[in-house]
């Protein structure tokens, strides 16, 4: 049995299976056949649609957590998925110390992949590196790192003002402390001074 996707049924190959099958199994086999053909119809289309898709063209940028840290090229929001990073030092391609990471699918259907290149910061700094994006034929590069460092040293002064205060804060607490036990010794014998003092008067 087949189904014929012009008239909309299923059609039997064999003479025998026609005659041994009553109406409620044609019925069946055509409401399944027709549900499968317009699945497998939409699948068509949406396959048509995604293979029309534009391509999108990635962003690319070098991001390094600390001086010491690898450096990271990343490329993010490409399609179609086919993408090429290489790292290049003075002009000449470079391999030494590269890693590649696994493609990555983006929630807006589009992908990313990173690359990291680990150097010295003098290597970094008497030598030109380059990373070289190539997606659709064409090529995207990156040579300007985007680095973390400022944040952390932001982060370090604030961590410290924090500890000042709480030791600021515990020194006067204990401080106030110690003022109030004395006056709380000393109270008793001041209100009797000073009652003294009213009777006199």
């Amino acid at each position: 049995m087949y189904f014929n996707s012009n008239l909309m049924k299923p059609v039997a190959k064999t003479e025998w299976i026609r005659q041994n099958e009553g109406a409620d199994y044609w019925d069946r086999q055509t409401q399944i056949l027709i549900g499968s053909h317009l699945v497998f119809r939409n699948n068509i289309q949406i396959a048509q649609e995604r293979s029309n898709h534009s391509a999108v063209s990635p962003q690319v940028s070098l991001l390094q957590k600390s001086p010491s840290s690898p450096v990271t090229c990343h490329a993010t929001g490409f399609y179609p998925s086919g993408v090429t990073i290489t790292w290049q030092k003075n002009g000449q391609e470079h391999h030494e110390d590269v890693k590649i990471r696994e493609l990555l699918p983006n929630a807006d259907g589009t992908f990313q992949k990173t690359s990291t290149i680990t150097v010295t910061p003098d290597e970094w700094k008497n030598n030109k590196f380059i990373c070289v994006v190539k997606h659709q034929g064409k090529n995207k590069t990156a040579n300007e790192i985007r680095t973390n460092g400022g944040d952390s040293v932001s982060i370090g002064i604030i961590v410290g003002a924090v500890v000042a205060a709480v030791i600021l804060l515990m020194v006067i607490g204990i401080a106030g402390f110690k003022v109030y036990q004395k006056k709380k010794k000393l109270g008793p014998n001041t209100s009797t001074v000073d009652s003294a003092t009213s009777l006199l008067s």
